[in-house]
């Protein structure tokens, strides 16, 4: 159980919440909500007020890409942009974006570069 003393708990933290894929060869996944957690494991990220204030581009694109198809490159973009706070981090290989830059509406599988085998997008998941 998390206890808040003085107000400043998680206030130098950023936390990442992930689940893995889900389990595989079982019952479950051939079902539509098996197969959904399958494909579309659970993020979350808890961020501290002050570093959304000192970048507000990150809330918002955070915001927007609740509901867009991001990728673990992403991911691990802004784990390193996080790492690296308040340098900034260049692009580099096929890690153009990151979780604090806004995903594009509407994005692919193809254009995330998710081979066609794992790709969720042309189920209805709501």
């Amino acid at each position: 159980m998390l206890r808040v003393h003085d107000g400043a708990v998680l206030q130098d933290t950023v936390l990442l919440l992930l689940s893995d894929h889900g389990t595989h060869g079982i019952w479950y996944t051939e079902y539509e909500i098996g197969a959904t957690e399958h494909q579309l494991p659970f993020l979350y990220i808890v961020v501290p007020d002050w570093l959304l204030k000192e970048r507000p581009a990150w809330a918002v694109a955070l915001g927007r890409n609740q509901r867009r198809l991001v990728t673990a490159h992403e991911l691990y973009r802004g784990m390193q942009q996080l790492a690296a706070y308040p340098d900034p981090v260049e692009a580099s290989g096929t890690a153009k974006l990151s979780i604090f830059d806004e995903i594009p509406d509407g994005r692919t599988c193809e254009e995330a570069g998710i081979p066609e085998i794992y790709c969720a997008c042309h189920r209805n998941y709501g």
